[in-house]
């Protein structure tokens, strides 16, 4: 499992540089990440991100965005680092979405999408982050309809 995931670290993070962000995350990393317990019920499999070339993208873009704040990516580090933590996961979602609109993977677009529309009803969403979801929301949707 260790080597199947350094190999696609390793490859999404190149892949990454390629677009101009700085990825620099370690395997072990991503995996304390994606193992540590979060303020949300529900969470992505392991084995759906290892699996999902944007779930992946996404993972990644989050815990580097919460390595360039300072935050130790540790078993805690989803509660600690909350609410930005939600920041990171929105800025997160803008890559992976303008990575699949670029990629012309229109249904994985509208299916974030309507993740999006789902965070206006999130308890946990910080009052300050409901414009930037409704921006991104904007954003996509005009893309798809255009």
């Amino acid at each position: 499992m260790r080597d199947k995931v350094s190999s696609k670290v390793r490859r999404i993070c190149t892949e990454l540089a390629s677009l101009g962000f700085e990825c620099k995350v370690s395997p072990k990393e991503l995996l304390t990440y994606l193992e540590a317990p979060t303020y949300e019920s529900e969470a992505t499999p392991l084995e759906e991100v290892l699996e999902n070339r944007y779930l992946l993208i996404h993972e990644l873009v989050e815990v580097t965005l919460l390595k360039q704040r300072g935050y130790v990516i540790d078993r805690n580090v989803v509660r600690h680092a909350y609410p930005y933590t939600y920041e990171a996961h929105l800025e997160a979602m803008d890559v992976e979405l303008s990575l699949a609109l670029r990629e012309g993977d229109m249904a994985w677009v509208e299916r974030r999408v309507r993740d999006l529309r789902s965070y206006l009803e999130d308890p946990l969403l910080p009052s300050g982050l409901a414009g930037r979801v409704k921006l991104l929301i904007e954003k996509y949707t005009s893309i798809l309809e255009g």
